[in-house]
C-alpha cells in the first residue's frame, strides 16, 4: 500500500489520538502546579533506522511539514519532550550546532541519539518497559501501540506498517 499526503496525515493523526486517549484527559482533577510539572503531556519517539537524510523524497518531507502545522494547531503544548533514535552521528552534530540558534525550551525537549538502544538509559523511570530495540525487556518493537492505514481494503490482512513507541 502506498501512503499518500493525505493518508500519511489521517494516520499519523489517529495515532496522535491514541496517544491522547493514554493521557487521559477527561479523567484529570488535578491542577498543574504553577512552575510545576505537566503530568498531561507525552513523550515521542521518532526512529530514523534506515531513513536516508540525503536523499529524502519531496512527498515525505511535505507530509512531515504539513504534519508539523497541523499538529501546531490540533495538540498544542502536549509534547513533553521528542526523542529523535537512530539518528546518524552526522545529523546528530549538525543538530548540535543548531542548538545555538533554537530556544532553550526547544533544545529541552528534543534529544537526539544516534543510538536506539540508549533511549531505556534516558528514560530511567520506565525504560526497561520499552522494546529490546530502545534499550528496554519489553520484547519487540512490533509487538507494541500500532494504528493501520485502513483506507485501503485490500491492505487488511498486511501486519501494521507503522509503530509508536508510546507516551509517558
Amino acid at each position: 500500500m502506498v501512503l499518500t499526503k493525505s493518508s500519511f496525515i489521517k494516520w499519523r493523526s489517529a495515532l496522535m489520538e491514541l496517544s491522547v486517549q493514554q493521557l487521559d484527559l477527561p479523567s484529570a482533577t488535578v491542577p498543574i502546579p504553577k512552575d510545576g510539572e505537566d503530568q498531561y503531556r507525552m513523550i515521542q519517539v521518532h526512529d530514523y533506522l534506515n531513513v536516508s537524510f540525503l536523499r529524502m523524497d519531496p512527498h515525505v518531507k511535505a507530509a512531515s511539514k504539513e504534519t508539523i502545522q497541523v499538529f501546531a494547531l490540533a495538540y498544542p503544548e502536549l509534547l513533553k519532550e521528542k526523542f529523535f533514535v537512530n539518528v546518524p552521528v552526522l545529523m546528530g552534530w549538525m543538530f548540535s550546532a543548531m542548538k545555538l540558534f533554537l530556544s532553550p525550551n526547544t533544545v529541552k525537549k528534543f534529544h537526539v541519539l544516534s543510538y536506539g538502544s540508549a533511549l531505556a538509559g534516558e528514560l530511567k523511570s520506565f525504560g526497561g518497559e520499552l522494546p529490546v530495540a530502545y534499550g528496554g525487556k519489553a520484547g519487540d518493537v512490533k509487538d507494541g501501540l500500532s494504528v493501520k492505514y485502513g483506507g485501503n481494503e485490500s491492505a487488511k490482512d498486511d501486519k501494521p506498517a507503522f509503530v509508536d513507541a508510546g507516551v509517558d
